[in-house]
């Protein structure tokens, strides 16, 4: 079996199709939203940043160590693509490896935040035991020097010398967390009482609301996690027979044709399909971030922090 030759202009053609495919499963799988104007290059990238950096510390990983991860997968998927010869491959290898290598750890990311999220709200209960003997400032601070294991970024600021407010604030900014950020707007609101009240805050209302926003999260994210396992289970079989096939010389050169290739956009879309389709079984709502300097803006206007 032979295939006919690729030229340019079926080649710029295959990557106008990848492209678009690309971008139709990116809008089922990932939820693409529009966002009202045009947002500049240092904006964009600004936002990119702050999302890989988020990723990267559910991972519990340093920014630059999880881009570098993901740069030099996305080379492997490009690599692949050349070593086999066939240019639509080539274009899937690169965008499928920096998205595919995402895809793969965020059921590790979402587990390792609900950890986080937990050993927050245990800080949270040991902090009021704290306030029974200690002002709030020196209970910040011995807080602050004994974080969890998840913990030791985010509470990083209760042990400095900013303002409390602040403080509690820049815990929520690195959090990345809804829980934390909520809890931490309702920190910030309790702390307009007296010491005994932001106290008894603590344990009658903002820790039990806290774990219970927490259980509902873990079922969500449990739930995921096995649907995901599935379509890992799929992908990683998949990837596999198609390296054992394409490594043939005979099934590599029927790839390179036109109609090997167009049997390609067929099969990664229907794939790419079915694997959404999997996902949209158990889907969990996302939770509501909030913005936690409007949210003391807001407080302080009505007589708050």
């Amino acid at each position: 079996m032979s295939g006919a030759g690729v030229t340019p202009a079926l080649f710029v053609g295959e990557i106008l199709a990848a492209l678009a495919l690309v971008g139709v499963l990116g809008v089922l799988g990932l939820g693409v939203r529009r966002r009202p104007g045009r947002a500049s290059g240092q904006d964009r990238w600004r936002r990119f940043l702050n999302r890989e950096g988020e990723f990267a510390g559910a991972l519990g990983w340093q920014t630059n160590r999880w881009l570098a991860v993901r740069g030099v997968v996305t080379l492997a998927g490009f690599g692949y693509g050349v070593w086999t010869g066939v240019p639509l491959l080539m274009v899937a290898g690169l965008l499928g490896g920096g998205a595919g290598v995402r895809w793969l750890l965020a059921g590790r990311a979402a587990t390792n935040r609900l950890k986080m999220e937990r050993e927050f709200l245990d800080t949270l209960t040991t902090l009021g035991g704290y306030l029974q003997h200690m002002p709030l400032n020196v209970a910040l601070r011995e807080v602050g020097r004994n974080p969890g294991e998840y913990l030791e970024d985010v509470l990083r600021p209760l042990d400095s010398d900013m303002p409390i407010d602040d403080r509690i604030e820049e815990v929520a900014r690195r959090s990345h967390s809804a829980l934390i950020e909520s809890t931490c707007i309702s920190l910030l609101a309790a702390r307009a009482r007296d010491p005994e009240t932001f106290r008894r805050a603590i344990e009658e209302d903002i820790v039990p609301t806290g774990r219970g926003q927490l259980a509902l999260a873990e079922e969500g994210v449990n739930a995921l996690t096995q649907q995901r396992s599935v379509a890992i289970v799929m992908v990683i079989l998949m990837v596999v027979m198609f390296v054992a096939i394409t490594s043939q010389a005979l099934y590599a050169e029927y790839y390179r044709s036109l109609g090997g290739q167009l049997l390609l956009i067929a099969v990664i879309l229907l794939f790419g399909i079915l694997v959404w389709l999997l996902g949209k079984i158990v889907s969990t709502p996302r939770r509501a971030r909030w913005d936690i300097g409007v949210a003391r803006r807001v407080l302080r206007d009505l007589g708050g922090v």
